[in-house]
This record gives structure tokens, C-alpha cells and sequence, in this order.
């Protein structure tokens, strides 16, 4: 669960900053540099995406609340390029006019350059 305590570490750093809108964290991740810091951008245009804080739990828990696990399972699916399971996972939570713009920012944090088909989107 590597990517799991990236994220909760990501989330830590984020407290300290303000919250994101997607279009913020384009502009942000257009600057030179900007994608090693990409997964802090997912976790802080979160509540917009939402439409509610999510919850992060500290480096080491036992437990994983629903949005790690959620985040955990798209990003997974994302790497396995699992078009299927990125759309429902999207389709369930993600407002439709935030989808597109929100798995762009996800792949900016697979360092393996996995691309998901508009059909997710």
C-alpha cells in the first residue's frame, strides 16, 4: 500500500494549503516541475469534486477510510488502464463536468503514463 501512504502524506502537506479548484491545479500542474507534486493537487480540488471534505487518515493507520480507498482503487485501475472499473468508479462519485478534467490530474501522478479512453469520462 505504497500508494496509500504517498497519499495520506500528500494529504498532511495539503492541510497547510488552501483548497484547489481543477481548473487551479491545471494551471499549477502547467508549470515546470509541478507533476512530482501532483498527487497534493488531487488532494486538495477534492472537496470540489466531492462536494464535501474527504477524509484522510494520518501516515500509518490501521484503517483506510472510504476516500483512500477510493482513491487507492482508481488509481490502481488507471495503471491496469481497467476502463471498466475507472468508469464506475468516476460515475459514481465525480460530477460528469468534473470527470474529464479530474482523471487528467490522476494520471499526472502515475508515473507510468497510463491513459484511460474518453469513454470513462
Amino acid at each position: 500500500m505504497v500508494f496509500l501512504e504517498q497519499l495520506r502524506q500528500a494529504a498532511r502537506l495539503a492541510r497547510n494549503g488552501r483548497n484547489l479548484t481543477l481548473s487551479d491545479s491545471r494551471r499549477l500542474l502547467s508549470c515546470p516541475g509541478a507533476a512530482s507534486g501532483a498527487l497534493e493537487l488531487v488532494v486538495r480540488v477534492m472537496g470540489e469534486v466531492l462536494g464535501r471534505r474527504p477524509v484522510f487518515h494520518g501516515p500509518g493507520a490501521a484503517m483506510a477510510s472510504f476516500d483512500e480507498a477510493w482513491l487507492v482503487r482508481l488509481h490502481t485501475a488507471l495503471m491496469e488502464r481497467d476502463v471498466d472499473s475507472v468508469a464506475l468508479l468516476v460515475g459514481r462519485r465525480v460530477p460528469r463536468a468534473l470527470r474529464r478534467s479530474f482523471l487528467d490530474l490522476l494520471r499526472a501522478v502515475d508515473p507510468h503514463g497510463t491513459s484511460v479512453p474518453d469513454e470513462a469520462g
